[in-house]
């Protein structure tokens, strides 16, 4: 439990000073925050529009999408499939149909292979998963472009 605590810590430092900011402009970063009966660890939120200097806003108004952009961490010890789709389909009923969610999972446990097809299945082009376990070093992700874009933190 200590592993997935201090994982959690390193995601919330790293939201903080700014280094997932290649996902998005992240603008709200909440513990603790509950979706339905699940509690996450983490969630940010913010969008793509930059917020550099009166140029930079100025062509980002006109260029980059208006979407709002959802990151959502949850730990657990062992995840299973039936868990993986209710927070799917939980995250998706709570933030609006164009918004872009990132879920990034972390389990302390090996993968099993039903958690792994779950998470490679996952079509949605709005959900962008990514799971990672911390006792076999595994990576697993979604085959879209939000999960592998999220992979690559």
């Amino acid at each position: 439990m200590y592993e997935l605590n201090f994982v959690t810590d390193m995601v919330e430092e790293q939201l903080a000073k700014g280094n997932l900011r290649w996902l998005a402009n992240f603008n709200e970063i909440r513990r603790d925050y509950a979706i339905g009966d699940v509690a996450f660890p983490i969630y940010a939120s913010g969008s793509l529009q930059e917020r550099g200097f009166f140029l930079s806003r100025i062509f980002s108004a006109i260029v980059t999408p208006k979407y709002k952009i959802h990151f959502l961490l949850h730990t657990s010890p062992e995840i299973n499939p039936k868990f993986l789709r209710k927070l799917i389909i939980s995250c998706k009923n709570k933030f609006g149909a164009d918004d872009w969610i990132f879920l990034s999972l972390v389990q302390s446990q090996p993968f099993e292979e039903a958690v792994k097809e779950a998470v490679t299945s996952t079509t949605d082009k709005t959900v962008g998963v990514a799971a990672y376990s911390l006792a076999s070093k595994e990576t697993v992700t979604s085959n879209n472009v939000l999960g592998k874009g999220l992979a690559k933190q």
